[in-house]
């Protein structure tokens, strides 16, 4: 009989087995140890065991379901209101069995009984207190449409789509030819800085990295040594072993408000590819919005193109009394 408990200290090697199981696709890189979770899940400080729910079988796990809480609008904490169901996987030989239907239940039940009003599945910022940096690239895209069973099963368990994210990529070792006569200008109005470590800005941003360390790529004013534009990047160390070629992830790029519109973010684009393709890096990869249709214009004119979707799925739930909880045995 399928037993349904929380989260044991003697779980991350059978999670690990159900992750590489079920998770083969471009968008998440094999687990060779389970320490890797220790950063990307038990480290973080919000993490709770019981939002985490394994099946278990005579001592094997056939899957398992994490559940948690997404930041409030300050990103000074976490907003009970709005529950995240960030990964849910079941073994290879153990699907179609009402494994993964169940699991899901018991993961409502836990987001509902600490107050929950919102469900949304599928990390995607803010809304991503776990997994940054093992599935989805180079940030958190959701679940990935390259994961074929993910919408169906959503949809059929009473979710409907949220946001879609588009996954493009770039290789470095092709030619950029651009040709923007605002460039000649930009060039002597503006420095070009790198910045090797950039500090986290706020406690979610602090929580989500954890120990990694973006690098900050910028636009300066000369004259004024003004700060006009950013982007932020990361080595992608395990994604490039997956991809056989050395990998980095943008994570954004910002021009400040009222400059924009004016081909600085494209300038600062150039130059951080320019910059990448000097540090030997092959791909480069970044997650947009799709209603950002501007973005995605100016990348596709980079030569970025698309290999991948990410989509968020979301389902209005009824908060349960705080005192009850999830069952913990099928």
């Amino acid at each position: 009989m399928i037993e349904y408990r929380s989260f044991r200290n003697t779980d991350p090697p059978g999670i690990t087995e159900v992750w590489n199981s079920a998770f083969s696709g471009r968008g998440a890189y094999p687990i060779r140890n389970a320490s890797v979770f220790d950063e990307t899940i038990f480290n973080k400080i919000y993490f709770d065991p019981q939002g985490l729910i394994v099946a278990v079988e005579e001592g094997f796990t056939l899957g398992f379901v994490h559940a948690g809480f997404s930041t409030n609008a300050s990103q000074s904490g976490l907003d009970h209101k709005k529950g995240v169901i960030c990964a849910v996987a079941v073994k290879n030989g153990f699907l179609r069995l009402g494994i993964g239907r169940e699991l899901i239940r018991r993961a409502e039940a836990y987001l509902c009984a600490n107050g929950a009003e919102t469900i949304v599945a599928g990390g995607m910022k803010p809304n991503n207190p776990f997994y940054f940096g093992i599935y989805g690239g180079s940030d958190s895209p959701g679940f990935l449409l390259s994961d074929t069973a993910a919408e169906p099963f959503f949809q059929t368990n009473g979710y409907k789509p949220l946001q879609r994210c588009i996954i493009i990529h770039r290789d470095l070792e092709a030619p950029m030819q651009l040709a923007d006569p605002r460039f000649t200008f930009f060039k002597r109005r503006l420095e070009f800085e790198v910045v090797p470590r950039m500090k986290a800005e706020t406690w979610w941003q602090v929580c989500k990295w954890g120990e990694m360390e973006p690098v900050e790529c910028r636009l300066v004013e000369k004259d004024t040594d003004t700060v006009i534009a950013r982007a932020y990047y990361w080595e992608m160390v395990e994604f490039g072993r997956k991809w056989e070629a050395p990998a980095v992830g943008l994570l954004d790029l910002e021009v400040n408000e009222g400059l924009r519109g004016q081909g600085l973010g494209k300038y600062l684009l150039y130059q951080v590819l320019r910059h990448l393709q000097e540090q030997f890096f092959r791909i480069v990869e970044m997650q947009v919005i799709d209603t950002n249709v501007s973005a995605l214009h100016m990348f596709e004119k980079l030569g970025f193109e698309c290999v991948d979707e990410g989509y968020s799925y979301e389902k209005v739930v009824e908060p349960t009394n705080p005192s009850s909880s999830s069952p913990t045995s099928a």
